[in-house]
C-alpha cells in the first residue's frame, strides 16, 4: 500500500512540474460526507444505507477551460448497521481521473457565473482492511460535481461518486471470500466540500 501511495505522490509532483511550464489552472479539492458500500456482503452483514464517513483530497489540473485531470485519494470507514453482525473495515483508494468542465462546455456563463458543473471519471487502486484481513483491487470511478462559487478562487461543491471494483476477492465485512468475476462490488459516496484555486492565472 505504501508503495502505491509513493508512486501516486511522485506522479502528482512530476505532472505539477510539467504544468508549471504551461497555462494550466491548479485546484485543491477536499470533500467530506457519507458512504454506502452496496455489495458484496456476507450473509448477516450489512451497513446503513448512508453512514459517516467518507473523506477525500484531490489535486486537479485543468489544461484549458474545459478539460483536465485529477489525482485523488479517499478514505471510507465501513461499519455495521444496527441489524447486522458487528464489523469494522477501512477502505482507502487512489485514483487518476479525467475532468470535464460541463459548465464551460454547455456555456453556463450565458445565464450565470455562480454555478459550475464538473464530470469526472477514471481508474485506480483500492485497499480494504479489517478483522486481520486485507485485499487490494482495481476500480473504475465516475461522478459529477455541482459547484457554487463564493469567490473566483473558492467554490463550495456537492459531489456524487460511484466506484466499481474489479476482482474484489472478499466481502466488505472481510469475513468471506468472494469469487465473482468482473465488476463485482461498488461503493457510492455523497459529499460536501470546497475547491480552492491554487494558480494565479485567470
Amino acid at each position: 500500500m505504501l508503495k502505491n501511495l509513493s508512486v501516486f505522490i511522485l506522479l502528482v509532483f512530476a505532472l505539477n512540474l510539467n504544468a508549471q511550464q504551461g497555462k494550466s489552472n491548479k485546484y485543491l479539492d477536499c470533500n467530506f460526507g457519507v458512504t454506502n458500500p452496496v455489495e458484496p456482503f456476507a450473509v448477516g452483514y450489512r451497513t446503513p444505507t448512508f453512514a459517516l464517513f467518507h473523506a477525500n483530497l484531490g489535486y486537479r489540473l485543468m489544461i484549458n477551460d474545459r478539460f483536465g485531470y485529477r489525482f485523488i485519494a479517499g478514505y471510507d470507514k465501513i461499519s455495521s448497521a444496527n441489524n447486522s453482525l458487528p464489523f469494522n473495515s477501512s477502505y482507502v483508494r487512489v485514483s487518476t481521473e479525467a475532468m470535464i468542465d460541463l459548465s464551460k462546455v454547455l456555456n453556463f456563463r450565458e445565464f450565470t457565473n455562480f454555478f459550475g458543473l464538473l464530470m469526472h471519471g477514471g481508474v485506480g487502486a483500492s485497499f480494504l482492511s479489517g478483522s486481520g484481513q486485507s485485499i487490494t483491487m482495481g476500480h473504475f470511478v465516475n461522478g459529477i460535481t455541482l459547484q457554487g462559487f463564493v469567490t473566483p478562487r473558492l467554490a463550495i461543491n456537492i459531489d456524487l461518486t460511484r466506484v466499481n471494483h474489479v476482482y474484489q476477492t472478499r466481502t466488505f465485512d472481510l469475513t468471506k471470500e468472494y469469487s465473482e468475476l468482473g465488476f463485482d462490488g461498488f461503493i457510492f459516496n455523497a459529499t460536501l466540500g470546497v475547491s480552492l484555486k491554487l494558480s494565479k492565472s485567470k
